[in-house]
């Protein structure tokens, strides 16, 4: 009688499990080697950079065009893209939520993110979009690019760049 009153008397354990949310493709994305074609209005500029990203965190485009001098540098946030002028010690840092009331399609960090992704496939798409009657297309090519290993982005110091609106900016390149 003992043996019915101990096996009888159990509980049941139920663990509820929430599904795991899919992994970013990358971690880090890297390409030192990249040949960028820039077309603003219809005229068009080859230029060479690197690129570097931590997936949802940061992404830092360098434009080295003469022996591998930076001449600009976008960063895109979380929150914003900054883009320096090294050369005229200037820089812009308009917000997602600016930039989409005057660019089409919406720009974002996840944007990018997925463009970046979709750079290594062969038919890799053309970054393009249009504001105030302009047009802006950049494509990439790069030698190699690496997934997952170290990146080291250095934060830029603006506080010897002079701030611009985005249109000062602009008018100015």
């Amino acid at each position: 009688m003992l043996i019915c009153v101990l096996t009888g008397c159990s509980t049941t354990r139920h663990v509820a499990t929430q599904p795991t949310p899919p992994s970013p493709p990358w971690q880090t994305w890297c390409a030192d080697k990249v040949q960028a074609s820039i077309e603003m209005d219809g005229q068009t500029m080859q230029v060479s950079g690197s690129v570097q990203a931590v997936y949802d965190s940061i992404i830092s485009i360098s434009v080295k065009p003469i022996l591998g001098i930076e001449v600009f540098r976008i960063e895109a946030t979380k929150k914003e893209l900054v883009v320096t002028d090294r050369i005229g010690l200037r820089y812009t840092h308009p917000t997602y939520t600016y930039l989409n009331t005057v660019i089409r399609p919406n720009l974002s960090l996840k944007s990018l993110q997925e463009w970046l992704t979709l750079q290594e496939s062969e038919q890799a798409p053309a970054l393009t979009y249009k504001a105030a009657g302009h047009t802006f297309r950049m494509s990439i090519e790069a030698k190699q690019i690496e997934r997952d290993v170290p990146v080291r982005i250095t934060p830029l110091r603006t506080e010897t760049y002079q701030e611009q609106s985005v249109t000062e900016f602009i008018k100015n390149l």
